[in-house]
């Protein structure tokens, strides 16, 4: 373009294919970590949730089987060889009263002791092999147990007549606010020599 006189001016326009400045560029990225960071935790979060949750259902399938078999001894009929007595109820009771010395009226046995492996769960699993879950949550042998306690006895020749019956799982989880944590989780029934039915009444 020109004017009268010689002079030439020349027009340019910006490029409409300028690139990204250094702000922009700066605040894409520091969306972008905050977005993945959040994304990570929430993983993470659903990950410890899982393992919580597939934990807690071992240890309550633990704790059911054993304890049912425990209830199935108790109403059995029939000795278990080894034992003192002549069915279920009293194998389970008078190899309890030689572990009740000194006045003891209650009895803690851990799965990873003597006690369990060669004489509870022997009574209690005969042939059987013990729960799968054992494998699965290792940590349980050292820290779970079952306990007895006498609630009756005879009057007359002092025999237990009713126990209560407590299976605790206990086993070591990872939190993220304390490293690890233990948790547990029991239950609790009650056994009579004249059976559920009776205690019930």
């Amino acid at each position: 373009m020109s004017k009268p006189g010689g002079q030439r001016f020349i027009v340019t326009s910006e490029s409409k294919n300028r690139g990204f400045s250094l702000i922009e560029i700066v605040v894409v990225v520091a969306v972008m970590a905050l977005a993945i960071t959040s994304l990570s935790l929430l993983f993470l979060r659903v990950s410890f949730t899982k393992s919580a949750n597939e934990k807690l259902l071992t240890a309550s399938t633990l704790a059911e089987d054993v304890l049912e078999h425990i209830r199935e001894t108790s109403i059995r009929k029939t000795s278990t060889e080894g034992f003192p007595g002549t069915d279920g109820f009293s194998n389970l009771t008078g190899w309890l009263e030689t572990k009740l010395t000194n006045g003891k009226n209650s009895l803690e046995v851990f799965l990873n002791s003597d006690d369990f492996a060669y004489h509870l769960a022997k009574l209690i699993y005969k042939d059987e092999t013990l729960p799968a879950a054992l494998d699965t949550l290792p940590e349980a042998k050292s820290l779970s147990s079952v306990t007895f306690e006498v609630k009756e006895r005879n009057l007359i020749n002092n025999a237990i007549e009713k126990l209560m019956v407590t299976v605790v799982i206990r086993w070591k989880e990872i939190v993220r606010s304390a490293g690890e944590q233990e948790r547990q989780y029991s239950l609790i029934t009650y056994i009579t020599k004249s059976g559920l039915r009776e205690f019930i009444k």
